[in-house]
C-alpha cells in the first residue's frame, strides 16, 4: 500500500490518441496535471483496455 503523505513531483502529460493524425498545436487539449505513478497506473488501465490513448510527459511542474 501506497504512503499518502508522500510527496511526489508533478509533471504535466499530454493525452495522446495514436489511432488518429496528431492535431493542429492550436487544437491540442489542456495538459493534464498529475504524477508520475499516477500517470503510470492510468496508462496501464488504457491498455488493459485496449484503448489507444497514453499520457505523455511534457515538463516538470513545480512542486505542490
Amino acid at each position: 500500500m501506497r504512503d499518502s503523505n508522500l510527496i511526489e513531483p508533478i509533471f504535466l502529460y499530454d493525452r495522446v490518441d495514436y489511432s488518429k493524425p496528431a492535431p493542429h498545436p492550436l487544437l491540442l487539449p489542456k495538459p493534464v496535471e498529475m504524477t508520475q505513478s499516477e500517470a503510470h497506473s492510468r496508462n496501464q488501465g488504457f491498455a488493459l483496455n485496449h484503448v489507444t490513448q497514453r499520457y505523455i510527459k511534457r515538463e516538470s511542474v513545480q512542486n505542490k
